[in-house]
């Protein structure tokens, strides 16, 4: 199911087998694809894709992520996303989503946000130079657009890994879902099976590239909230950072 009104798009997912955990529950590194697939088909439709952008030598980066989840769908189960660019804030482009089962049960809220860079350049453009702003729906799930996440984890446990083939994206930068699953590959399972996630927020903040060396850095949870750092092996750079909020199964 694909519906349209230019504005507002959905489509329907399937939550396969590869798409879930050991609970049976749909995986946030599954969710986060979701999101990023119907941005890419919404924004295809409205003649903003990676591809056409790539002509003049740009390109899509997201810069925040925030879910909200009230309930996971399982193996089997279909999702009906519906997305819309909210509008622009200076150099920053905003897209909201909603996630509903197949009965109209709202499972996740989502917002985004994007920015448009030059790759000759290295330097961002201003999105109002390309969109219309004739196809923006100012409707935003969260009260306020998503602000500058500050994290601040002064004893943290570390995980290292480096960048390979499978974790570049068509710019040749890590994709944003590796960040998520660096992030939760770093939390231990025993914590895991006991506790589910109610709400994530992660910026983006520096491209990671092939063969580099990562860092990810798991603050003490309290009050169930964890705050996560992805750095460089020299640690005085900052990829990307992330907060979660925990919920007691």
């Amino acid at each position: 199911m694909k519906k349209t009104d230019s504005k507002r798009y959905k489509t329907t997912f399937r939550v396969g087998l590869f798409d879930t955990d050991f609970t049976n529950k749909v995986k946030l590194t599954s969710v986060c694809n979701f999101l990023q697939e119907i941005a890419g088909m919404h924004s295809d439709v409205l003649n903003w894709s990676i591809l056409d952008l790539l002509k003049n030598n740009q390109s899509w980066v997201l810069s925040r992520l925030k879910i909200e989840i009230y309930d996971y769908p399982q193996w089997l189960d279909e999702v009906v996303i519906e997305t819309w660019p909210v509008g622009i804030d200076g150099l920053l482009c905003n897209r909201d989503f909603k996630v509903y089962s197949t009965s109209g049960k709202l499972l996740m809220i989502a917002s985004s946000t994007w920015i448009i860079i030059n790759f000759k350049t290295k330097r961002p453009v201003r999105p109002a130079t390309i969109l219309d702003f004739n196809d923006f729906v100012p409707e935003y799930v969260f009260e306020k657009p998503l602000p500058k996440l500050r994290t601040d984890i002064p004893n943290s446990i570390t995980k290292q890994t480096q960048v390979q083939y499978s974790d570049l994206d068509l710019n040749q930068h890590v994709n944003n879902v590796k960040y998520v699953k660096w992030v939760l590959d770093v939390c231990e399972l025993d914590f895991i099976k006991n506790h589910t996630i109610s709400s994530i927020e992660i910026n983006f903040l520096r491209e990671a590239k092939y063969n580099d060396t990562i860092v990810v850095h798991r603050g003490e949870c309290i009050n169930n909230q964890q705050q996560f750092e992805v750095r460089n092996q020299e640690g005085d750079k900052i990829h990307c950072t992330a907060e979660i909020k925990w919920k007691e199964m």
